[in-house]
């Protein structure tokens, strides 16, 4: 009967101890979500950033149309250094892709590399796709990434 009792009681705990693993591999997997707002920002659309599984993937950020490829490339990283730090995530060492979109590749492509250039110079170098689109009126920069979370 003792030997029963020593038993039953081990596989509860083994059974605890599952269930207590499962629910802390569930927290640290789940979405989390920015929600502090940014000029422009329409929550009702989308999230600023969602962390999961060990990825935190923010939104597009553009920039005030009135600025020049420069400004507006400088604006858009700012905006993410925000997110990143409201997200807890280094960008010296935790960035792993850049996406940038710009209006004009071949007019503009350079004149925004000086930017980014000097913005990541002190960083891990993330991987980086460049590449033309169409962006809202006046906008000439969308940039976005991913990061280790």
């Amino acid at each position: 009967r003792e030997m029963a009792v020593h038993l039953e009681t081990l596989v509860l705990s083994m059974a605890f101890s599952v269930a207590v693993t499962l629910l802390v591999e569930r927290l640290r997997s789940r979405r989390l979500r920015g929600t502090a707002r940014v000029a422009g920002f329409k929550p009702q659309r989308m999230s600023k950033w969602v962390r999961h599984n060990g990825i935190l993937w923010t939104q597009g950020m553009t920039a005030d149309p009135a600025g020049d490829i420069q400004a507006q490339t400088r604006e858009c990283l700012a905006k993410l250094e925000a997110i990143l730090e409201e997200a807890g995530v280094p960008k010296e060492t935790n960035l792993l892709n850049m996406t940038i979109y710009l209006s004009d590749l071949p007019g503009e492509f350079d004149l925004m590399n000086q930017v980014y250039d000097s913005w990541v110079k002190d960083k891990a170098k993330p991987t980086r796709l460049c590449v033309q689109a169409a962006l809202d009126s006046g906008c000439k920069i969308e940039i976005r990434c991913n990061a280790a979370a």
